[in-house]
């Protein structure tokens, strides 16, 4: 069973807007194919009216804004494995349709197919994996943790 590819792109460059108290934030990534995740090459913050201070800044949660806005790129540039409802909900950071309960017991070859394409992708982003799967599927986390040991098990992952 081999898990379709994941388009990564060697540079993704990330904006999230400015709003009226925060400010807006571009984020340039790159690819690091040794360890398989994004990692920043540049931030910049700035907004036209509120300063930038250390307070601020410590306030503005940037490692969730990355995550949520690589999430989304990813997700633009992966739209054929978006047609699978559990990663589709995976770009969209939403709580996936909880799976059948004979599903969540004995998951097909689909389903732990599909589980490891989330966690790859949640690795990429800097997500946690077991967490996403659970999110994505429905599941609890201890039913995610062993559906990816099921993927470990049979070399998927």
């Amino acid at each position: 069973m081999s898990a379709p590819a994941i388009t990564t792109p060697q540079f993704l460059p990330l904006t999230v807007a400015a709003t009226p108290e925060r400010p807006s934030v571009t984020i340039r990534t790159m690819h690091d194919e040794r360890n398989g995740v994004y990692v920043n090459h540049s931030v910049a913050v700035e907004h036209p009216v509120v300063a930038v201070t250390p307070t601020l800044l410590s306030k503005m949660r940037l490692g969730a804004l990355r995550r949520d806005a690589l999430r989304t790129a990813l997700g633009e540039q992966n739209t054929e494995l978006a047609k699978r409802p559990p990663i589709k909900s995976y770009f969209k950071g939403s709580a996936g349709r909880a799976v059948a309960e004979k599903a969540r017991r004995e998951p097909t070859a689909e389903h732990i197919e599909t589980a490891v394409l989330i966690y790859r992708l949640a690795r990429l982003v800097g997500d946690f994996p077991v967490h996403a799967i659970a999110r994505c599927f429905g599941l609890e986390h201890a039913d995610a943790k062993r559906w990816v040991a099921l993927a470990k098990k049979n070399g998927a992952l």
